[in-house]
């Protein structure tokens, strides 16, 4: 090719991709434009808007029904504000996310994308601006609490009235009763007249009746029956709820004309006619751009069944080559299949290898742990065949006594002698300290033979080769079982804590189990390198067994944390590990459907969670 032609090839290949990055980014506006993600926010807020407007008219009706029936809507009111507001903070929510106070990236290009397109259109009309909304905002966001507030005089100042209002009437009747028990008859009338009076004046409500309701009260608490025997203290209440029942209904008509006003209505329906007009000017766009989308995506089909056509006759001469690759991909895919075999076989020969290695040092410790006491026990057996011995000349000195004793014809001369030797040659003392000694070293041969014992049942325990491979098995003997076996790990400074609380049986493979719990124990215990502490605890939680090992060993750094379960990973000197235990562990967790966790800070030490189900079981052939 020459360099003509290179250069002719680089020419169409830089103005191909330029015209189909063109048409992607047109393609994308026109998709940004004809999309709007606002539309569950606009109808959030227009039923915010029209829950808005609903609770003022119920509260306008609720106060004219509490004024006009004389009924107490106290808590009805109170829950009608607490709806009034927070409709408002509701509403304030949905403008910032429509009217944010800082666009991001996206935001701000659509907004250019949307100025940009409606420019070509002379008699489209702009959107309002974030200020704009939110200045109708802040002015409905006051009538509103300037609303709540006026409903909330309105309410206190409706309970004084009809306080005022019961007051009087119960003070008027005791007061009348009173009187008329004295035969006072006609000041009772006086007074039951001016009681009903202020009632009905109350009642109207005008500002002439109030006046007058002030001018009846002081004209009774100048009569002659301020200065009756009749209870001075009732009449005295009786005067304060005529005087306190004027200045508290004058509020409540003041409240009430302040709550009809018209006010929060106003700002509302100024507010959702400049929303309304936006979300206008957006649907306008939108609708626009889906027509402009709907004739590109028509010619970007022509040009693609054109570049189809194109690609048509390139797929002819790939099936040409397609059916040559395919044996190729063939014969790469049995050498790869032979190649997985192999690593499979060759993983399974680590596994056991690991397996056989970990066995090698289980073994090496049970043997050293039977060794011991095995040696004391020869030790006192020894010792025991030496006292019994002597024991055994003594008892036949002693039966050769006892058979002349029982001999008739024994002369009491040669039973002397007899008694005299036996007296000579048997140290007493020394006999009852051999039969101490023998005593005791089989007490310490028992104890050694126990040990020995519990070792042996705990490792035929903890190999499991006597039982199912499936069966209920408890965590927390296993772990004792574990202990004893690596009893020979721990008994130098290494410190061990149990805290292992009641769990239920889980169905698994004890054995595998087994080895989890060996694995994790002896990577603790290396971790510490012979002093530390060792802590392992189990706990129930949601249908799974947790067990936790625990060491305040070096810990692992976190960038090893990721890696720690992988095959053949290990922090360890060469010839020291084969990085195969937390891959077997994680195995053996996986295959009975469990969980594992690490958490670990470096200096500080390790902890790995182990949960397994209580009930759901998946094992695999190891």
């Amino acid at each position: 090719m020459t360099a003509r032609e290179r250069l002719d090839t680089m020419v169409r290949f830089i103005f191909n991709l330029t015209m189909t990055g063109l048409a992607i980014v047109l393609l994308g506006i026109l998709v940004l434009l004809s999309t709007s993600v606002d539309e569950d926010v606009r109808r959030n807020f227009d039923q915010s808007m029209r829950q808005l407007r609903d609770i003022g008219l119920a509260i306008e009706r609720e106060t004219l029904n509490a004024r006009n029936l004389n009924v107490d809507r106290d808590v009805r009111l109170a829950h009608l504000e607490n709806e009034l507001l927070a409709r408002v903070d509701a509403i304030g929510k949905d403008l910032a996310t429509l009217y944010p106070a800082e666009r991001n990236a996206l935001q701000a290009f659509r907004a250019g994308a949307e100025r940009a397109f409606n420019a070509i259109d002379s008699v489209a009309f702009e959107a309002n601006g974030h200020d704009a909304v939110w200045g109708k905002f802040v002015a409905l966001d006051q009538s509103a609490r300037w609303y709540a507030d006026r409903t909330d005089t309105f309410r206190r100042s409706h309970g004084a009235f009809l306080t005022h209002r019961d007051e009087l009437a119960e003070h008027s009747r005791a007061y009348v009763q009173a009187l008329r028990e004295r035969g006072q008859a006609s000041q009772a009338d006086n007074v039951f007249r001016a009681a009903q009076q202020v009632l009905e004046r109350a009642q109207r409500g005008g500002e002439s009746d109030l006046a007058q309701i002030e001018s009846i009260a002081n004209r009774l608490a100048d009569g002659s029956q301020a200065r009756s025997t009749v209870d001075r203290t009732v009449y005295s209440s009786l005067i304060d709820a005529m005087r306190g029942i004027a200045p508290s209904r004058a509020d409540v008509e003041g409240s009430i004309a302040d709550i009809t006003s018209g006010r929060l209505q106003r700002e509302l329906g100024d507010l959702r006619e400049m929303v309304t007009r936006d979300h206008l000017y957006q649907l306008g766009t939108i609708n626009d751009s889906r027509i402009l989308l709907n004739v590109y995506t028509a010619l970007l089909l022509l040009v693609l069944g054109y570049f189809g056509f194109r690609l048509q006759l390139s797929y002819r001469a790939l099936n040409r080559s397609h059916d040559a690759l395919e044996d190729r991909v063939k014969e790469r895919t049995q050498d790869l299949e032979r190649a997985l075999a192999d690593l499979k076989e060759s993983q399974v020969q680590l596994v056991q290898a690991e397996k056989m290695s970990s066995l090698g040092q289980l073994v090496a410790g049970v043997v050293h742990e039977i060794n011991t006491p095995l040696l004391y026990v020869l030790n006192n057996a020894s010792i025991t065949v030496e006292n019994v011995a002597e024991l055994r000349s003594a008892v036949e000195q002693v039966a050769n006594v006892v058979q002349l004793v029982k001999r008739s014809d024994a002369s009491p001369v040669v039973l002397r002698a007899a008694l005299d030797e036996l007296a000579a040659n048997l140290d007493a003392d020394a006999a009852l300290e051999a039969m101490e000694e023998i005593q005791s070293l089989s007490v310490d041969s028992t104890e050694g033979l126990n040990q020995i014992n519990e070792l042996v049942k705990s490792l035929k325990d903890f190999s499991r080769i006597d039982r199912a491979v499936e069966d209920r098995f408890d965590v927390r003997d296993g772990i004792e079982k574990t202990l004893v076996i690596t009893k020979n790990l721990l008994k130098y400074g290494i410190t061990v804590e149990k805290r292992l609380e009641p769990v239920p049986q889980i169905l698994c493979a004890p054995s595998r189990i087994n080895q989890v719990l060996i694995n994790l124990i002896t990577n603790a215990v290396q971790a510490m390198e012979g002093k530390g502490t060792l802590s392992i605890s189990t706990r129930e939680r949601d249908g799974f067994v947790e067990v936790g090992v625990r060491d305040t060993g070096c810990g692992i750094p976190a960038e090893n944390l990721t890696k720690i379960m992988d095959p053949f990973f290990t922090t360890k000197p060469v010839g020291q590990g084969t990085g195969l235990g937390l891959s077997i562990v994680r195995k053996i967790v996986d295959e009975h459907g469990g969980r594992i966790s690490v958490d670990s800070v470096v200096g500080k030490g390790t902890e790995i969670v182990v949960a397994l189900p209580i009930e759901r079981l998946q094992v695999e052939a190891a």
